[in-house]
């Protein structure tokens, strides 16, 4: 019975880490849509921006760089050619600011600008 709960436990604890993973990563998307509509809607001003990514600066890490590389590269293909012009502008104003960002960890925000230039360039 003993062992039983403990397979128990560990299936449990599994599951709980896996379903916060799917949150955690909805919750990335969820914050890079934010700024790709700011972005658009702003004309790439910066200060916008950087309002939204201060209030969210516990997100500014390796995790939206994963994000923005996979978001990227899986719907920037399936759109039109017009509509995915314009949002590979939104990155790569993006990355621009994100390198430019005051707060936050540097070589995060170095990494998630890299994420963005690199899925673009074949767009553009």
């Amino acid at each position: 019975m003993n062992q039983w709960l403990e397979n128990f436990a560990t299936m449990l604890d599994i599951r709980l880490r896996d379903d916060s993973k799917l949150l955690s990563q909805e919750t990335y998307v969820n914050l890079l849509m934010q700024i790709l509509q700011v972005i658009s809607n702003n004309q790439g001003q910066p200060q916008p921006v950087y309002s939204l990514l201060e209030y969210n600066q516990d997100k500014i890490n390796e995790n939206l760089a994963a994000v923005l590389r996979n978001w990227a590269s899986e719907n920037l293909t399936k759109m039109a050619p017009q509509l995915a012009q314009s949002v590979a502008v939104d990155i790569i104003n993006f990355s621009n600011l994100i390198l430019q960002f005051p707060l936050g960890n540097q070589s995060d925000n170095v990494e998630i600008a890299i994420a963005g230039y690199e899925n673009v360039w074949q767009i553009l």
